[in-house]
């Protein structure tokens, strides 16, 4: 729903990306031109490994955008390149010619490119293609990747309510930076799209989640001490507690786990050690 509002918004910036689409459209109906720029490619300074190809959005796999044209980005270096090399006039009649002239003028304009890697960020370390990233302020504009990275995480059938409220947060905290006047529409539209999904959400149990992750406890919420001091928090688990639990009351020693638990003492000391445990078991499995 807020990619949705995303892309719903008639964002100034949006006109770029339609370049972009014309532009992917060219490239992967043209063979010929796919293989000349594979060439190009192989031929750059530094090069190693195999060349990449274009790749095309998906309408039913919004994602598959943000992919097209990280991809498209990783590849300007070489589009430039291939767009000054005469053998892209070597195959196809007057009809593809002229579409051919029409698609130059895009790949030689610094301003779509500037307007796109605004779009979406990127960091290449290849050698063989430019590192490309528009900063304003130090620091980088996202849009697609927090919100593929968002997609990817609440999609997951692993995917817990304490991941989804940091998500939220991380997505609301990264269009919030968003200061360029032309993404205005943008950043109301997602921000504004968020607040409505959060104020419909029950606030409660996602608030909880996160403070119960031991690894998180009210870390997310430091900002705010007041709000979520050692009281408050059991004010707010209490409530959940009553909700969950509606014929049995809270026991007596409630507040005082979890005070304990908060502050990683009594039944919960040895917490700190336990967690330290469990990161060396995890990184102990990545490959």
């Amino acid at each position: 729903l807020v990619v949705r509002n995303y892309f719903g918004c008639k964002a100034p910036l949006f006109e770029w990306t339609k370049q972009a689409d014309e532009l992917i459209k060219w490239l992967r109906s043209r063979t010929y031109l796919l293989g000349v720029l594979r060439d190009v490619q192989e031929g750059m300074p530094g090069f190693r490994g195999t060349a990449k190809t274009i790749i095309r959005g998906v309408a039913t796999r919004w994602t598959s955008h943000y992919l097209a044209y990280r991809r498209l980005l990783e590849l300007q270096g070489a589009l430039h390149i291939l767009a000054n090399d005469p053998r892209i006039y070597l195959s196809g009649n007057e009809e593809s010619h002229a579409k051919t002239r029409s698609m130059v003028p895009i790949i030689q304009n610094g301003l779509f490119w500037h307007s796109l890697t605004r779009y979406v960020v990127l960091h290449s370390n290849s050698k063989a293609n430019f590192t490309l990233t528009y900063t304003a302020n130090k620091r980088i504009k996202r849009h697609l990747e927090p919100l593929a990275i968002a997609a990817n995480m609440t999609q997951s059938n692993a995917c817990r309510l304490d991941q989804v409220l940091i998500t939220f947060g991380r997505l609301f905290q990264s269009f919030s930076e968003l200061d360029s006047p032309d993404e205005d529409m943008i950043k109301t539209a997602v921000l504004r799209s968020l607040q409505m999904r959060w104020d419909k959400a029950d606030q409660d149990v996602f608030l909880a989640a996160a403070i119960l992750n031991p690894f998180l406890k009210c870390r997310p919420f430091r900002a705010l001490p007041l709000v979520f001091a050692p009281a408050a928090v059991h004010t707010l688990l209490e409530r959940l507690w009553n909700r969950f639990y509606p014929s049995h009351e809270a026991p007596a020693t409630f507040y005082n786990e979890v005070s304990q638990y908060l502050r990683e003492t009594g039944d919960y000391i040895n917490l700190s050690s336990t967690k330290q445990a469990i990161k060396k078991a995890a990184a102990a499995e990545v490959c």
